[in-house]
């Protein structure tokens, strides 16, 4: 059939080009495969179709059993509402097959259509999950009701429904959902699991949202994300090809939680915007810190959203394990930004209601509802298996009027659950007791494997269970490895599978565990890192603790990655505990290296002292086991830490490293560390030959080896000797090429310090509307992703940039912005810049004290750090409090700044700022009217100007020259210098995009005039 026709039946429009099925406006949600299954049908209407050709022609007869079948036409008919008994599309055919018998139409694929919700809710809603008839709650249903319609309105409601296990919750959830009538209703829902501590950062929101961009109709849903939520997207491996991962890294690069978070927000409330949406999270007592905090966000945020928050989950668990939603419930209601719907057992009236729909043809429903509601307090999952077990007990229909005195209940109404399970077979039983290990869904195909069974037999014991509506229930089906489709089942409730797994032994719980954890490793192979949490959890309670701590540690990564550093510290800490149990010479080493990985996580989130803490004790531990190397890494570690809040400190731990490094008889090592050393040194205190050997070895080792940890590292410190040096090309060429790796191993700060070498050479070299493009990229992706340090950086780069075309204001007004905003940062860095720019601003608008203030604080800084300041600033800092001393006609304070510039610019030789430091020169010469002096210091100037291109300080060299050649009255050679001048600043200016209003500014300047004319 031709898949550009598209086809009608009944209300529904499929679309077999873009794999969508319509109902009316509205998308349903369908599988891959069942979709798939759904159009074979529809191409063959009238026609018998067997199983046997239904598998071949949907499923290839890829050791696909025929549970599977049977599964997706249940789960076809659940969305297409057709009831098996009475079908008005799709017709079983005992023994043979199906058949669909709608009438079907084909129309021109062409033709336009109204889209409908991005998360439709039509074929979600489903009265399946829950064996008992939906009775009761009749007043939290008007309440959810009304809740609702206020959403409807724009404005947004959270809910949380709280209540004990088998209360009614997700039973309560499933009625509310039948009666919304909306024609363009959204619906998301996410279940939390239970795992080793928190869960997964975002896992629960993360898989639903990937189960639907895999339906049919995903790709608008990707596209979506794509562009709101481009982090998220970043996680879902399944949705995404190798290249389209790669363009969204560059993208991503340097997201921190606080922008995966905001994204998600912002993603809800797109999807919120036109169309109600609710959004359904269960089992919150078991999920990760990360998810909590977005039901908070999307709780304080105030713009209008059509959106409906419903989160459950049990008290007592959150008690016990002192979960945070506790807490972001009770702050939201305090401010009326939530409600509470705290559910208690049915009443006695309701029980009634349910005995006479359950079991209509038994009497003695009055009695009886008194009975079980004074035995089970109206808890509806008890209720409903006692009134079962009574059932088969044949004692439903007895005389009402000896209910009381003739019926014996179980004492412990859980022992109720065990009977139900002894009337299982011996074969029914071993094969739940083994699921219970899994959690509350599961394949078939791992149950098949773990209890060593055939996958068909197994399968057709979990079909025939959830048909039974014993204790199971059908969730769709799995793809295994190799290609093995498998039915997907779970349990009715997770009391079902508590009593279960009690009912194992300790020593076959463990055995279990450890098959499961080794069965899914083998199954996943080199993708067992997606679910790391979950074999972290087997192999702990398998007892096989090196593999659970394995998986911890790449839990921590997928956490990182994820941007949620507190779950990966959560694992780290869970697997430094888990060590304590190793053997001795196990134990000493995985201790070290969990240290050391805490420390670097920490040390992401700008809390240095806990980092500094982690790494010291990594250290005490290694010298103790006598691990030299993992010493020195630790070492090493604490030294990145110190280079921001105390670098006296960290080149006093780098040149201890040297030291040990030595000790170690690895040259490699070796080389790597005195390199580090180097880069230190060179960038902090004093240019030395053999600090530069030695950084040269190591970047020639990165090169060699093309390690691209070193590699990057070495890198980001050459390009910035290179413009310490002045090399300002050649700063951008290896400045590039440092980011071009950083994007590959994921290193944001790097790149952000490669991109500001970048920025800092093109304003030397005169390039400003390039310096001005970069400035702007740098500022988007700091300010996306909320880096303080990078949005600080940048905005004072903007300043120096806005204080170079002479708009003192506009710098002004940046600087004391970015200066607000470093108040809780110890960036040393930042705050010397900061200072500095502050400084020249002030002396553009003649502001004098205030400059002198400015460069005062820059002394407190350099005194709190012994001097050890970035050494491309020194320069700027003495050539600024040269000019403010000029200004106050202080000419040997004036000087003394100038001939610190030029000592300064000697090692590394700096031609730029040893030009501009003898300008200065010139220009106190030239007041103190020594015009001989002049000369020469200007003559100084020239010569140091044609050792390098910086056409920022060659116009204002030549502009003093001319100066000086006409206070001597050589006014030829005076007007040469100051055409050369005008004609360079005419240069920078056409660099400039002619919308922006610096071009403008920097047009006034007078020697722009001069040239003009």
């Amino acid at each position: 059939m031709d898949t550009h026709k598209q086809l009608i039946f009944g209300p529904f429009r499929l679309d077999a080009a873009n794999a969508v099925l319509w109902r009316g406006a509205e998308t349903v949600s369908l599988p891959p495969k069942v979709f798939a299954l759904l159009h074979y049908l529809a191409s063959n209407p009238g026609r018998l179709l067997t199983k046997d050709h239904l598998l071949d022609a949907v499923w290839r007869r890829r050791f696909v059993s025929e549970s599977v079948l049977k599964g997706c036409v249940n789960e076809l008919r659940k969305a297409l509402a057709d009831d098996p008994k009475s079908p008005i599309y799709i017709e079983t055919v005992a023994k043979h097959g199906y058949r669909f018998i709608a009438e079907v139409k084909q129309v021109d694929g062409a033709e336009t259509f109204v889209s409908g919700p991005l998360l439709p809710a039509t074929g979600t809603i489903s009265h399946g999950a829950c064996p008992m008839p939906w009775v009761g709650r009749r007043s939290e249903l008007a309440w959810l009701e009304a809740r609702f319609e206020r959403a409807c309105q724009g404005e947004r409601q959270i809910v949380f429904f709280t209540g004990e296990a088998g209360i009614g919750k997700t039973t309560l959830i499933d009625m509310f959902l039948s009666t919304v009538k909306h024609p363009h209703l959204g619906l998301l829902r996410a279940r939390c699991v239970e795992q080793c501590g928190a869960g997964e950062a975002f896992m629960p929101l993360l898989e639903a949202l990937e189960a639907r961009c895999r339906e049919s109709g995903g790709k608008r849903l990707i596209d979506h994300l794509r562009r709101c939520a481009p982090t998220w997207l970043m996680q879902m491996t399944s949705v995404l090809a190798a290249e389209e991962r790669e363009k969204l890294g560059d993208e991503v690069l340097g997201a921190t939680s606080g922008r995966m978070l905001r994204e998600a927000a912002e993603l809800i409330e797109s999807l919120s915007a036109e169309n109600p949406l609710i959004l359904v999270i269960d089992d919150l007592h078991w999920s990760d810190h990360a998810t909590v905090d977005l039901i908070s966000l999307l709780g304080r945020r105030n713009t209008p959203a059509q959106l409906f928050v419903i989160a459950t989950y049990r008290p007592v668990d959150v008690d016990l394990t002192r979960h945070p939603i506790k807490r972001i419930r009770q702050e939201l209601q305090a401010r009326s930004l939530c409600a509470e719907l705290r559910l208690s057992g049915l009443a006695e009236d309701e029980i009634k209601e349910y005995l006479a729909v359950r079991y209509p043809e038994e009497a003695g429903h009055e009695a009886l509802s008194s009975s079980l509601y004074r035995w089970t307090e109206g808890h509806p999952f008890f209720m409903v298996n006692l009134a079962a077990h009574l059932v088969d007990l044949g004692r439903l229909s007895a005389d009402a009027g000896h209910f009381g005195s003739n019926l014996t209940i179980p004492d412990n109404l859980l022992e109720m659950l065990d009977a139900q399970i002894d009337r299982l077979s011996d074969a029914e039983r071993h094969r739940l007791e083994v699921a219970s290990v899994f959690g509350e869904e599961w394949s078939a195909a791992l149950l098949a494997a773990v209890a060593g069974e055939d996958l068909a037999t197994v399968e057709g014991c979990c079909d025939e269970l959830s048909r039974r509506g014993q204790m199971l229930k059908s969730c769709g089906v799995d793809e295994w490895e190799e290609g093995v489709v498998a039915g997907r089942y779970g349990f009715r409730h997770s009391l079902y599978r508590e009593v279960l797994y009690r009912r194992l032994s300790p020593g076959r719980r463990m055995q279990l565990h450890r098959a499961t954890g080794e069965r899914l490793e083998r199954g996943y192979g080199e993708k067992s890192r997606f679910i790391a949490a979950e074999l972290a959890m087997h192999f702990e309670r398998g007892r096989l603790l090196s593999k659970a701590i394995a998986y911890l540690r790449s839990a921590a990564e997928n956490a990182v990655r994820r941007y949620a550093n507190r779950e990966a510290i959560g694992y780290l800490t869970h697997a430094l505990e888990l060590s304590d149990s190793l053997p001795e010479t196990e134990r000493h080493t995985l201790a070290i290296e969990l240290l050391i990985e805490r420390g670097a996580v920490k040390r992401s989130m700008n809390d240095s002292d806990a980092a500094v803490a982690d790494f010291s004790a990594a250290r005490e531990r290694a010298s103790g086991a006598g691990l030299q190397f993992l010493e020195l890494k630790a070492i090493v570690e604490e030294s990145r830490v110190h280079y921001w809040k105390d670098r006296p400190r960290c080149l006093a731990l780098m040149s201890e490293a040297v030291e040990r490094a030595k000790a170690l008889n690895d040259e490699m090592i070796e080389i790597r560390v005195r390199g580090s050393y180097a880069g230190w040194h060179l960038s902090l205190q004093d240019w030395s030959e053999h600090h530069i050997r030695d950084f040269q070895r190591a970047l020639d080792l990165a090169q060699t080896t093309r390690n691209p940890e070193l590699l990057h590292a070495s890198l980001t410190l050459h390009s910035s000797f290179e413009y310490a040096r002045a090399g300002y090309r050649s700063t951008i060429a290896v400045a590039e090429e440092g980011m071009a790796v950083a994007q590959t191993v994921g290193d944001a700060l790097r790149y952000m310090i490669c991109k500001a070498l970048c920025i800092r050479s093109l304003i030397y070299l005169g390039e400003w509307g390039e310096a001005r493009r970069h400035i702007d990229s740098g500022l988007q992706m700091a300010e996306k992703n909320d880096n303080v340090f990078a949005i600080i950086h940048f905005t004072l780069l903007l300043s120096w940039l806005h204080e170079q075309a002479f708009d003192y204001r506009g710098a002004l007004n940046l600087c004391q912005a970015a200066m607000e905003r470093m108040r809780d940062q110890r960036d040393l860095s930042n705050a010397f810049l900061g200072v500095i720019r502050l400084g020249w601003a002030h002396l553009g608008l003649r502001q004098n004290s205030e400059a002198f203030d400015s460069f005062r604080k820059g002394y407190h800084i350099l005194e709190a750090c012994q001097g050890l300041m970035d050494q491309y600033l020194m320069p700027l800092f003495h050539l600024g409090l040269g000019e403010y001393w000029f200004t106050q006609s202080e000419w040997k304070k004036a000087e003394e700044h100038a001939e610190k510039v030029c000592a300064l610019s000697a090692l590394p030789p700096d031609p730029t700022h040893r030009a501009l430091g003898h300008r200065l020169l010139a220009e106190t010469a030239i007041a103190r009217k020594e015009m001989d002096r002049a000369r020469t210091e200007i003559g100084h100037a020239l010569s140091w100007l044609g050792k390098t291109e910086a056409p920022v300080a060659a116009w204002r060299v030549y502009a003093t020259a001319a100066q000086v050649e006409s206070v001597c009255g050589n006014s030829q050679v005076a007007a040469t210098y100051r055409h050369r001048s005008a004609e360079i600043l005419g240069r920078v200016v056409q660099s400039m995009d002619k919308t922006d209003r610096l071009r403008q500014s920097l047009l006034e300047h007078p020697l722009l005039a001069d040239l003009a004319a």
